[in-house]
């Protein structure tokens, strides 16, 4: 019996590197001198910008009833949202059910079904756009129906488990509390910016043209101007199409920011997991508040669709190396596949993720065979 409580000890013994704490915040410190003297010499900050952030007359402006009115009228769109995402994760808790997936907590499981629910859905869009059959009553069917599927497993079966997420803001430190109080903040900025309409360049060319093509020729077909951009990989176009189909770029822009969100979630539970809620809570901080990050999350772009499955394929090979279960190794790939469909650059996590492989198998002295499986699978 001892025996075998060490064998899973030493199953689920992680070894973190750890850095000094004097050589992190010498490199820190390293690092935001070389921001400050090269970024900010080329671009000063414009303080005379901050009159208009606290006058009161440019706050009054906000607060006009057609502004208010305005975000309420927004959500409609927030609404459609819910519904395309609710879709995915009925779609792909059906789907998770055959990995009998173990030693993994309920809210991973709840972001991996909707990570196979989005593939499930986007290869439907795919095989009806190639058969010429992208009509607007075929999209929005499947969707509804899957969220009228779930809806009844809900309320009729009660085939549905309670989400332990636990923050505690009572327990976080001050600092936590105010990097929280940031989180909403920039949650709202970056909710705003998805309710304006799209001027972002690249949107307008091609994440945004290309579904819309689509939609016009109910078909996936190229186009005649042959500009480069049309043979860019198209999941998050795919995507793009249910939400063009419900109603304007305003849903698209909203797709791309819920990705955000998931992220941040999955970067909490994966840090909770493999550490502390602590870790966790400043993994997703980090990630959420990062000021790039946001300006990319009100686009119709697909960076935080990408993050969303590159972030997914690590953390399901890091499962496979601890578990040694080939279910895990499966789901990375398929979440990597995603990526790559998403954005070519992509490419790298692949060829990180067998370089990886390479060096357990090298590490571990295993057999050809065994290693040539690895890689295939």
């Amino acid at each position: 019996m001892k025996k075998e409580k060490n064998k899973k000890k030493e199953k689920n013994f992680i070894i973190f590197p750890r850095i000094n704490n004097y050589i992190f915040y010498l490199v820190l410190s390293f690092f935001t001198y070389i921001v400050i003297t090269n970024y900010y010499k080329r671009n000063p900050l414009n303080f005379s910008i901050l009159e208009k952030y606290f006058s009161v007359q440019e706050f009054g402006k906000a607060l006009k009833l057609q502004n208010i009115l305005y975000l309420f009228n927004n959500l409609e769109n927030i609404f459609y949202v819910v519904l395309i995402f609710f879709s995915m994760y009925v779609l792909g808790s059906k789907i998770l059910k055959f990995f009998s997936l173990k030693n993994i907590e309920d809210e991973i499981k709840v972001i991996f079904s909707i990570s196979f629910g989005a593939g499930g859905i986007l290869i439907f869009i795919f095989v009806i756009g190639i058969i010429g059959f992208l009509y607007k009553w075929v999209v929005l069917s499947i969707i509804l129906v899957l969220d009228v599927l779930g809806i009844f497993e809900i309320l009729i079966r009660r085939s549905y488990k309670s989400l332990n997420f636990n923050l505690s803001l009572h327990k976080l430190s001050n600092l936590e509390k105010l990097q929280f109080v940031l989180c909403i903040l920039m949650f709202f900025v970056i909710l705003v910016g998805c309710l304006l309409p799209e001027i972002f360049y690249d949107s307008l060319v091609y994440h945004l043209a290309k579904p819309n093509f689509w939609i016009q020729n109910h078909k996936l077909i190229p186009d005649k101007s042959y500009m480069m951009s049309f043979f860019y990989p198209g999941n998050s176009n795919l995507l793009f199409v249910i939400g063009l189909f419900f109603k304007d770029e305003t849903i698209c822009k909203l797709i791309n920011f819920s990705f955000n969100i998931l992220t941040t979630l999955l970067l909490y539970f994966i840090g909770k997991k493999f550490f502390n809620q602590k870790v966790g809570f400043l993994a997703s901080v980090l990630f959420f508040t990062t000021p790039y990050i946001g300006i990319l999350s009100w686009r119709s772009a697909v960076e935080m669709i990408l993050a969303f499955f590159e972030a997914l394929t690590i953390f399901s090979f890091v499962m496979w190396v601890l578990e040694q279960d080939y279910k895990y190794l499966i789901i990375s790939a398929i979440n990597c596949g995603l990526a790559i469909g998403t954005k070519y650059t992509s490419l790298y996590c692949l060829t990180a993720i067998i370089c990886c492989i390479i060096l357990k198998n090298i590490s571990e002295k295993k057999s050809i065979k065994v290693f040539i499986k690895d890689i295939v699978m």
